[in-house]
């Protein structure tokens, strides 16, 4: 058998000494010095009912019995109720902080308490009593928390928050796979940002919040307003989350509702509800078995945020079977007002980089046909958002583009580019009335550039341009009569059947500056007739106004001579027929426009 060593012999007579002198030793000799000396320091009138010392190796543990210590006079939202009364606290000490002058709570145990803790905008905290005027760094580190049958309110008045919390025993243990059993109930409510809040927890016994390297388990449910949140799993070190094992859960109304829950504002979107699994270590956060329904829209994946790295990136790729845009950012009613430039989200890019790539089999867009096949790859790189390539099917053609963001400049640069080839004009254009029709490919190309803090303001100050053409197409034989205001030919091709009419060729080009546009050339020229046009459109109105004069290539006795004007907005156009006005011609679909657009 090998014998202890000296210095083992030596530890253990020592630790055997501190034990026997702590179990017999009357403490509460220094119970009233300890709370003339508190109550002087703090200017409340501190009371301790008991006071014992016992120590665990070289940890010593001060428990305190029948504690009462009314609130900070200062005190506003917790006014009222004492800053603590307590049956039972005990402090258990990390032996080589107290040395080192940097005091370490390794555990703390509530027992029949009641805590009031308040921190005021100034920095002023109700629970310093040796030092109530101390606004500079936490003295103390609390490790872990056990609270038996406890009440605990914390109040921060910078943060915006203010939380209630109870603790009770559970009637019995609840297993937990993996880990620590389910013993304690916790309660809450309070609010967040003027956001209200409430839901329960259940935990294992102790709750670790700083560098202890030791998970807990837990149950929780919250719930604001319609918004209700769910998890499950392990957490390690509250305060910091050094690691993280669960389950989420989260449905609600609207994300637009978590606008005072989060640093960001979220769109007015339809009903949804997403689960992940999340597991955090090292600083990075992982989301798998992401799954995630918004209104009709569908979302899949998996995300990383790296919080370690020198600059926090998130990577995630993303697929959604079917995606409604109107889902996700619905447009708000022609009869409501613009936003205030205050409450439109800003354009924020600096706070991380990242690469996500969406797949979508089917994004549906108003006013256009469902776009399949649609693949973008964001890079986002200290403020410079790169999305490129953007590519989809559309119309049975084809569309590709790119977006630059540049928010390393103030306000941020945007640059737009978009091309689209063959697009049956058919499939882009709605139900025509009377049975009128038009087929044909369609190709085109937009270039834009943009400053602005928000969206809003980037479509407001576009400026740039962009173009479609279409050659070898056709029109039914009544939507070419209509168009040229023949009355004689629409009367034939409604009793008689007339064969559609070749369309040579369709054009139309746009110069934006600054959100306002002139429309010219706005050419149709088919086999009877060639239709010239002009006008304005105004993207910060949203609204257009177009002036259409159609010439018959043959003469026609029951044509009129005048010209077609289309107004409104985006949502609702009107027609009129008004006094016929010469538009300079525009030439071909081959060549420049030979007469600038003028009012």
């Amino acid at each position: 058998m090998t014998l202890p060593g000296r210095k083992t012999v030596v530890f253990i007579g020592v630790a055997a000494a501190l034990g026997t002198t702590a179990a017999v030793w009357d403490w509460n000799w220094f119970r009233t010095p300890l709370e003339n000396h508190l109550s002087e320091r703090s200017g409340r009138a501190v009371r301790i009912g008991d006071l014992h010392l016992s120590f665990a190796g070289f940890d010593p543990t001060v428990r305190l019995r029948q504690v009462h210590i009314p609130n900070a006079p200062w005190a506003r939202t917790t006014a009222g109720q004492p800053f603590a009364v307590a049956s039972e606290v005990s402090f258990t000490f990390a032996w080589r902080s107290l040395i080192e002058r940097r005091p370490v709570v390794s555990r703390l145990v509530l027992v029949d308490a009641d805590v009031a803790l308040e921190r005021r905008a100034d920095g002023l905290r109700n629970w310093r009593l040796r030092n109530p005027g101390d606004r500079g760094p936490g003295k103390f580190k609390f490790l872990r928390l056990e609270a038996r049958h406890s009440k605990l309110r914390f109040v921060h008045e910078a943060a915006g928050l203010d939380v209630r919390t109870a603790a009770n025993a559970l009637p019995a243990e609840v297993p937990v796979d993996n880990g620590a059993p389910l013993t304690t109930r916790i309660d809450f409510d309070g609010t967040f940002r003027d956001v209200r809040f409430a839901g329960s927890a259940t935990t294992s016994r102790v709750l670790t919040f700083l560098e202890t390297g030791e998970p807990f388990s837990l149950r929780a449910a919250a719930t604001s307003g319609k918004t209700r949140a769910e998890a499950e799993g392990q957490v390690t070190d509250l305060f910091k989350l050094t690691a993280v094992d669960a389950s989420l859960r989260l449905a609600g109304p609207s994300l637009a509702d978590l606008h005072g829950l989060l640093p960001h504002a979220w769109p007015d979107t339809a009903a949804y509800q997403a689960t992940a699994h999340l597991s955090k270590a090292e600083g990075l956060w992982t989301f798998t078995d992401l799954q995630a329904r918004v209104g009709r829209s569908d979302l899949a994946g998996e995300a990383r945020y790296n919080a370690s790295a020198d600059r926090p990136f998130l990577d995630a790729t993303l697929k959604s079977r079917t995606t409604h845009v109107t889902d996700l950012w619905p447009k708000a009613a022609p009869s409501a007002a613009p936003a205030a430039p205050a409450q439109r989200s800003r354009l924020d890019l600096r706070p991380f980089d990242g690469d996500v790539t969406v797949n979508v089999q089917t994004l549906h867009v108003p006013g256009l046909p469902p776009l399949s096949q649609v693949h973008a790859k964001a890079h986002l790189d200290d403020g410079l958002l790169d999305l490129t390539p953007v590519q989809a099917r559309l119309a049975g053609g084809h569309a590709q583009g790119l977006l630059v963001l540049d928010a390393r400049q103030q306000p941020p640069a945007a640059r737009v580019e978009l091309s689209w080839h063959n697009l049956r004009l058919e499939q882009l254009l709605p139900a025509l009335p009377d049975g009128g029709e038009a087929t044909g490919p369609v190709s085109g190309q937009v270039k834009l550039t943009s400053r602005g803090a928000t969206w809003h303001d980037l479509v407001a100050h576009a400026a740039g341009q962009g173009s479609a053409q279409l050659k070898g197409g056709r029109l039914s034989a009544a939507l070419d009569a209509k168009l040229a205001l023949n009355g004689g030919k629409l009367l034939r091709a409604k009793v008689g059947g007339a064969a559609d009419v070749p369309i040579h060729c369709a054009r139309v080009d746009v110069v934006l500056r600054d959100g306002h546009g002139d429309v010219f050339p706005l050419l149709l020229d088919t086999a009877q007739t060639r239709i010239d046009g002009r006008g304005q459109v105004d993207l910060r109105g949203q609204r257009f106004d177009l002036l259409l004069t159609p010439a018959p290539k043959r003469t026609a006795l029951l044509a009129l001579h005048q010209s077609i004007q289309v107004t409104g907005s985006f949502d609702d156009a009107r027609i009129a027929l008004v006094k016929a006005e010469a538009i300079g011609s525009a030439g071909g679909c081959d060549t420049a426009p030979a007469v600038k657009a003028s009012r």
